[in-house]
């Protein structure tokens, strides 16, 4: 998957044309990464380390012990 992606669902309502790198777009997309900061700062995320600390949590991101 790509790292970003914005679509316009007027004319493309199956999302099939990624538009996010378009320059044209440039400044929708930077709104829209401030506002998910914003968001996720709000939230105590901090995005990878969040998913990473999580899943430790739930013991997913812990080697199994071989000798159960």
């Amino acid at each position: 998957r790509p790292e970003f992606e914005l679509y316009d669902v007027l004319s493309d309502p199956l999302e099939l044309t990624n538009i996010a790198h378009d320059p044209q777009n440039g400044k929708i997309l930077a709104d829209l990464q401030l506002r998910l900061q914003g968001w996720m700062q709000r939230q105590g995320d901090a995005g990878v380390a969040t998913e990473l600390s999580a899943l430790e949590r739930q013991g997913k991101g812990k080697k199994r012990n071989q000798a159960k």
